[in-house]
C-alpha cells in the first residue's frame, strides 16, 4: 500500500488483539510511518523516529453512546440512517486542535463523555430533521443549546 500511495489508510479491525491483521508497530515500518492507522483493538503509543505516534481505534465505542443518547433524548421512534450519518459527522468533527496536530483520526479515549455529547447533539438533530423525534423541548434550539440540555442532563 505504501508504495502506491503517499499516506497509506490502514485499518486491521479484527479482536482481540491477538487476532488483527497488522499491527501498528509493523503498519509504520512498512509505511515508513506515513500510515493512516486505526485498529479494532487498542494498541499503545510507539515512539517512531523520534516523534510518539498514538494509533486510532476504529471502533463503535465512539459513536454507539452517543447515538443511544441523542435518540433518548429526543424520544426517536427509531434511529435512521441520517441519525447514524450524523454521528459520524459530529464524531469527525470532535477532534480537538491538538489531537489533529498529533495526527489522530479520533479523539482520545479521556474525552469519550465531551465526544458522546457531541453525537448525541447531532443525533438529535438529525432526528428532528427527519421527523422522528417525540420529545418537542429540544425543537426549535440550536445544536449548541441541545448540546448544553444533553451536558446538563448527564452530570
Amino acid at each position: 500500500m505504501a508504495a502506491l500511495n503517499t499516506t497509506p489508510i490502514i485499518f486491521p479491525l479484527s479482536n482481540p488483539t491477538s487476532k488483527c491483521e497488522l499491527s501498528f508497530s509493523d503498519a509504520l515500518g512498512w509505511t515508513d510511518g506515513k500510515v493512516l492507522f486505526a485498529s479494532g483493538s487498542p494498541y499503545p503509543s510507539i515512539e517512531y523516529k523520534g516523534t510518539m505516534r498514538e494509533p486510532g481505534q476504529g471502533n463503535n465505542f465512539l459513536v454507539f453512546p452517543g447515538i443511544g443518547f441523542g435518540a433518548l433524548a429526543c424520544g426517536a421512534k427509531k434511529v435512521t440512517d441520517q441519525m447514524i450519518t450524523a454521528s459520524a459527522l459530529g464524531l469527525s468533527e470532535s477532534l480537538t486542535k491538538e489531537e489533529k496536530e498529533a495526527g489522530l483520526l479520533y479523539p482520545r479515549l479521556e474525552r469519550i463523555r465531551e465526544v458522546s455529547a457531541s453525537v448525541a447533539a447531532r443525533v438529535v438533530k438529525a432526528a428532528q430533521e427527519g421527523q422522528v423525534d417525540t420529545i418537542s423541548k429540544l425543537r426549535g434550539l440550536s445544536e449548541w443549546f441541545v448540546l448544553l440540555q444533553i451536558v446538563l442532563t448527564i452530570r
